[in-house]
């Protein structure tokens, strides 16, 4: 196959690239066909279970400067209540959904890699 740009701007082949192989510097160029349902969920979950954590805090503290702001003490443990409650449940409801988003990306990953080839990814050696 030619290494014509695939862009069409001009004519001019591009040194090291090929259709039908694509090569980066440095790196071995790998079609990666499928990604394990399990381990995508729980990587997803990891990573938005951390967000869900970053969120539940700026919750509290806003919840804590709302209730402060207030005025008055019961307002103040209510949200107090409220801010405890948003790290600790934000980070699960966060963490459920990744896993069920993670699962669900994997799951159409390798069906539609499977038709039509999968992601090329550089690894090196």
């Amino acid at each position: 196959m030619s290494t014509v740009n695939p862009y069409g701007a001009g004519s001019q082949p591009v040194p090291g690239y090929s259709l039908e192989s694509p090569r980066m510097a440095g790196g071995q160029p790998r079609r990666l066909k499928k990604i394990d349902l399990l381990s995508a969920a729980i990587l997803l979950a990891g990573i938005n279970g951390l967000v869900g954590l970053v969120v539940g805090l700026m919750f509290t503290v806003l919840a804590l400067i709302g209730s402060v702001a207030g005025g008055q003490g019961e307002t103040a443990v209510g949200g107090l209540i409220v801010g405890f409650a948003g790290v600790v449940f934000m980070p699960l409801f966060y963490g459920v959904a990744g896993f069920i988003g993670g699962a669900l990306f994997a799951f159409m990953y390798n069906i539609v890699a499977g038709m039509f080839g999968g992601v090329i990814v550089y690894l090196e050696t």
